[in-house]
């Protein structure tokens, strides 16, 4: 049978093991912290998490470049804001003062009647 691997025989080959993978361990925390901001970024989707990353890789070495690109993922996204405006009431409301204008102009040129002149003004008015 084949073995491939058994394991530490005894304490002292299980501690060389694990001092062994300390730099390992390290290399790979210190990564994490300096690409942190690059992190945070992804994980918020900030839309300029490009930017964030570039000054984090280029930057991140200075104190300065990190703690901006740090700040900056943090940072909450501005969200365009919709403004509702009401403006189609004014243009109605225009419109039927010219349509009834019209009407009443009709009435006393003697194009139409009174009666005509009030069931159409109903309408408008509706």
């Amino acid at each position: 049978m084949i073995v491939l691997w058994q394991g530490p025989a005894n304490l002292d080959e299980y501690m060389d093991y694990i001092v062994g993978a300390i730099p390992l361990l390290g290399f790979v925390f210190l990564g994490a912290l300096y690409f942190l901001p690059s992190i945070l970024a992804l994980f918020r989707g900030k839309t300029n998490m490009i930017a964030i990353m570039a000054l984090n890789l280029f930057l991140g070495c200075t104190l300065v470049g990190w703690v901006v690109a740090l700040v900056w993922s943090l940072s909450a996204d501005t969200r365009p804001q919709v403004i509702v405006t009401q403006s189609h009431n004014i243009p109605k409301e225009a419109d039927n003062i010219e349509k009834l204008e019209k009407l009443k102009k009709l009435l006393d040129n003697g194009t139409i009647n009174e009666q005509e002149y009030t069931v159409q003004k109903n309408r408008i008015l509706k």
